[in-house]
This record gives C-alpha cells, structure tokens and sequence, in this order.
C-alpha cells in the first residue's frame, strides 16, 4: 500500500509529482523507466485524512494520482481516520495497564506468531 495523506500533497510528494520532476529533469523515457521499477509491486493507492474537510480539499488531486498510479496497477482507496487511534497509542505506551486486545505488542527480540492476529 502507497500511502497519500495532507502533508505528503502539500509538500509536493506524491507519485505524480514525483513523475513531473523526474520527466523535467531526465526525460520522459527514463522517467517511465525510474516510476515502473519504483512502484511496480504497490497493489493499492490509500488517501488517509483526518477530518473529512481534508478528504474534500484533497480529493480532486488524490484523484489526479490515482489515475496516473492505475498504469502500475493500483486501486485507489480512502480511509478517514480519527485521533483515536493514536491516542490509544499513546495510552498504550504510557499506561502500566495492558495494551487494548486489538493491538499486537512484541517484546524487543520477541517473535511473532500467526495467534496473536486471531
């Protein structure tokens, strides 16, 4: 998964930016070249936003990206995310308690197992 988000659009780093420098800057041959190794193993697009102003600000160029990914194969997908999630994090490594059941902790050196997801 290929992930865009706010900061990644307003910086300008997205694979479709990344084209437009990379064909300015080396041609159009060799930039295909460069965007085909880069992303030929991504099977998904995500736009990430935490408020859903973002996803209606961001969209239309969320969109422009995922038209350009469609050539390596990617679907494109969007997921409004909340504060939650990270706040859990937070708890979860500031808190004596045990972490909630949804996450996965490992120790350092730990090993993970196939169990711990079910």
């Amino acid at each position: 998964t290929y992930y865009l988000t706010k900061g990644w659009f307003e910086v300008g780093s997205d694979p479709l930016s990344e084209y437009e420098k990379l064909t300015e800057k080396y041609g159009i041959e060799t930039a295909d070249w460069l965007m085909e190794t880069q992303y030929q193993h991504y099977k998904r697009l995500l736009f990430v936003a935490h408020h859903p102003e973002d996803l209606e600000t961001y969209r239309p160029r969320a969109l422009e990206v995922a038209a350009y990914c469609e050539r390596f194969g990617m679907r494109y997908e969007e997921y409004l995310g909340s504060q939650e999630f990270l706040g859990q994090i937070a708890a979860a490594l500031t808190d004596q308690h045990a972490p909630p059941p949804e996450f996965v902790v490992v120790s350092p050196g730990g090993t993970l197992t196939q169990e711990m997801f079910r």
